[in-house]
């Protein structure tokens, strides 16, 4: 009976994805894992940027720089492949101006085109190219279509939301 238990826990967990536990948790546990692995390399101009034209003050929180790279590398793994502009809709909120009616504001692209080079260079991270065949057969990129998570990344990341999800469901 205990071995059948084992097994059932066993096969509840093999399936776990970033998608089965609470987003909060896990880009929490994603930016501590950044921050801690020592790739993600922090600019100077951290502690002074704002995330929008829309926001009044730089972000409060010290690592918020991870969490916004742990957000937006959550959101490529959910999504699938997204572009730095569609992220900028994703991440942007209403610009309100006094008494005249709010209006909608991307997001800044420099933080979130910064966030995708870091996750690239680690590995996190990978540039799908559309290419066209020219007259004389050789093919030419012409633009990026968007950014995909790796096999390495998508790997870590199930990884840490199954130790969460070994968290929120602990066995009996």
């Amino acid at each position: 009976m205990e071995n059948l238990e084992e097994m059932k826990c066993i096969n509840d967990l093999r399936g776990v994805s970033v998608q089965d536990v609470p987003a909060d948790m896990f880009i929490n546990e994603f930016a501590a894992s950044l921050e801690k692995s020592g790739n993600f390399a922090i600019p100077k101009w951290v502690d002074f940027v704002k995330t929008g034209v829309q926001k009044e003050l730089a972000p409060y929180n010290d690592n918020w720089l991870f969490v916004r790279a742990a957000s937006i590398a959550r959101r490529i793994y959910l999504h699938g492949m997204l572009g730095v502009n569609t992220l900028r809709t994703m991440y942007g909120s209403k610009n309100r101006k006094g008494t005249a009616g709010p209006h909608f504001r991307k997001s800044d692209a420099k933080v979130i085109r910064y966030c995708t080079c870091q996750l690239k260079k680690m590995g996190y991270l990978d540039l799908i190219i559309d290419k066209v065949e020219d007259d004389n057969g050789n093919m030419i990129d012409l633009s990026t279509k968007g950014k995909v998570i790796t096999k390495k990344a998508r790997a870590e990341m199930d990884k840490i939301a199954t130790e969460i999800y070994k968290k929120l469901h602990p066995r009996n």
